[in-house]
């Protein structure tokens, strides 16, 4: 995955819309680990003065 996958979604929200990892598995990520993105998917969080707002949620795949 490259930035110009998740182009379209950055497009269609905003510059400005947050962008959440997502790494599935047991094992926790480190700052020094590496993964690849598998998809990018809009999505909402919560935020606590505004309610639920779009954002991009990008998941991870095997880290190495």
């Amino acid at each position: 995955m490259v930035l110009g996958d998740w182009q379209p979604l950055l497009q269609q929200y905003g510059a400005d819309t947050p962008i959440l990892f997502c790494l599935r598995g047991e094992k926790p990520l480190f700052s020094d680990d590496y993964a690849e993105g598998l998809k990018a998917v809009p999505s909402h969080l919560w935020n606590g003065e505004a309610g639920w707002q779009p954002c991009i949620l990008v998941e991870l795949g095997q880290v190495f």
